[in-house]
């Protein structure tokens, strides 16, 4: 039973990161194991009674055996009455003896249907203890792939760090560029005549709203790939769910590449055209 226990405690330091599945199949163990323990006991307890009472048989055949040769014996010499009363305890005995043998085959009997019973239920504990371990093997295997798909995701979130890190530089520089376009041709309007400076700011103007347009894309673009990592934690998370339910499927297409493709597009798109102001 200390060796049980013992090996029943190492199992349980081993499958601690398991979860809550090792705890129950210990406690189904030990509690199967303390049944056997019983049950042993009792057999062992029926065996005792069984030995004392078959040596209690055979006292009785003894005792019995020597009756009968001290009746036989004195037969010739024991009055009528001494005969009749040797004959009673005689049979009081054999009705005894009888007794004692029905008492045995009984504990016999039951000696068996405990036998029967405890191979029955070293059996089932078997049987259960197979179903527990490939339930840990499986529940094992479904972490490591939870651990791999979540890598996934955090490779594919620092992938859009990095790109988002790109375009911020980018959006900087853009910025910067179009101040500097912009105080050159207020400065290049200032130059013109009535007519052409309010044709040259029209035309700025016009610049202005295609570039507010185009910055309004980008930046839903920017939107679009920032909430990538919570489209691809749901993603994980809707992973995980069908894979715990036996039933997991193709995963769904990568938001990421499609949402860079997109970016790619918008960056070759035709850029405004520079202010040309005519002399």
């Amino acid at each position: 039973m200390n060796a049980t226990q013992g090996s029943s405690g190492s199992g349980a330091a081993k499958a601690a990161p398991i979860g809550g599945l090792d705890v129950l199949m210990l406690q189904t163990f030990n509690d199967q194991q303390l049944i056997i323990l019983r049950q042993k006991e009792l057999v062992k307890a029926l065996k005792e009674r069984v030995e004392e009472l078959e040596g209690h048989q055979r006292q009785t055949d003894v005792t019995l055996s020597a009756a009968s040769a001290k009746a036989e014996e004195k037969s010739a010499t024991l009055s009528y009455t001494s005969e009749v009363e040797l004959q009673r305890h005689v049979k009081t005995l054999e009705k005894e003896n009888q007794r004692l043998s029905d008492l045995v085959g009984e504990l016999r009997g039951e000696l068996n249907t405990v036998s029967e019973q405890l191979h029955a239920q070293k059996h089932h504990a078997q049987k259960e203890m197979d179903a527990w371990k490939e339930k840990v093997t499986n529940t094992e295997a479904k972490c490591v792939n939870t651990a791999q798909l979540l890598e996934e995701v955090s490779r594919r979130n620092q992938k859009l760090l990095e790109l988002l890190d790109r375009h911020r530089g980018e959006s900087e520089v853009s910025a910067y560029e179009s101040a500097q376009w912009r105080s050159l041709a207020t400065t290049a309007v200032g130059y013109l005549d009535r007519v052409k400076q309010r044709y040259a700011r029209d035309q700025i103007y016009s610049i202005e709203e295609d570039v507010q347009r185009y910055a309004s894309r980008r930046l839903h673009t920017l939107h679009a790939a920032t909430s990538t990592p919570q489209l691809l934690e749901n993603e994980a998370l809707e992973e995980t769910r069908k894979m715990w339910s036996r039933s997991a499927q193709v995963p769904k297409e990568d938001v990421t590449l499609q949402t860079m493709e997109q970016q790619q597009q918008q960056q070759q798109e035709p850029v405004p055209p520079e202010l040309h102001v005519s002399n």
